[in-house]
Order: structure tokens, then sequence, then C-alpha cells
């Protein structure tokens, strides 16, 4: 210890070693990267495939005013889904988080009505879990909370919905 008027010191032995800090590098990723804890102040669900949070709201809107919602409230676009295990992790918080509800909507699209088929956040569509052949065009996609399965859904349908930032 080492006394300085008033005041008690502790020494300590500091030893730097050269290059011992982490290189960083930076990728490119289709996904917003925000810390956890932002997800959890909204009791949302952190993907563990993606940097993702997914955000059940219990609120029914067409797919453009709850896509319009999940911008203004979260800085985020109706959810994207981009592998099986999300699929199945959001069915598995769907089941509890939405009270009674069949179907709820995700953020994937063909307004075009020319099977080109968009996510609202921009990112591929490199996973799928349609029910059946697409039915009608332009198409809106809701989740079927029973069996996982996406269906194609009148896009001015008020449904509730879920919000990916």
């Amino acid at each position: 210890m080492l006394a300085y008027g008033l005041f008690i010191f502790p020494l300590a032995a500091t030893v730097f070693q050269l290059n011992a800090y982490p290189v960083t590098t930076t990728t490119y990723s289709p996904y917003p990267t925000y810390p956890t804890n932002r997800c959890a102040v909204y009791n949302g669900i952190q993907s563990s495939t993606t940097t993702q949070c997914f955000i059940f709201v219990n609120q029914t809107l067409t797919f453009i005013q709850a896509e319009n919602y999940c911008q203004t409230n979260f800085g985020g676009h109706l959810a994207s889904i981009n592998s099986a295990f999300d699929n199945m992790l959001i069915i598995d918080y769907a089941r509890i988080r939405f009270d009674v509800v069949g179907l709820f909507y995700i953020g994937l699209l063909d307004i075009n009505a020319d099977d080109n088929w968009k996510w609202q956040d921009g990112t591929p569509v490199d996973y799928t879990d349609w029910v059946v052949d697409l039915p009608f065009h332009p198409s809106c996609v809701n989740m079927d909370i029973s069996s996982a399965k996406w269906y194609t859904f009148d896009c001015y349908t008020q449904a509730f919905f879920l919000c990916s930032f």
C-alpha cells in the first residue's frame, strides 16, 4: 500500500503484452445488430441463428398497418424467418404470447402477383414452410399457430403479427 496524504492507494502490477488485444473484423450481415438487452426491453425473444429479436404484438392490424407499427415502435419490420429452427422457436413462443389466435402475419409478401416473394426487411428468402399451393395473389403471409405452416392471406384482413429488429 502506498500512502499519500490522507489517501491510501493499493499497489498493483499490470503487465501488458504486445498484440494482446483481439483483432476485430467486419463482415456483412443483412440482419441489424442490437444489444440483446434491447430485445428484453420489448419482451422479445432472441433468435439463436441470427441477431434478430422477435416481438409478438397482440393487436390486430392489416399487413401494411402492421409493417408501419413495427417500423414506428421498434425500428424494425414484420418478421423474416430464415431457418426451420427460428420457425419452431417462433411457434413455441406464439402459443404462449398470443391468447387465442389461429394465424398471424409475418413479413413475407408478393405484392405484384408474380411469385416473387420478398421479406419486408430485405433479407433473402432462403427458407419457407408453405402449407399448400398458393391460392391467390397479391398475397401476404400468415403463420398458423397450430401447425407452424405458412398460408397466403388477404393483405387487408386484420390479424395479430410478429415484428423483428
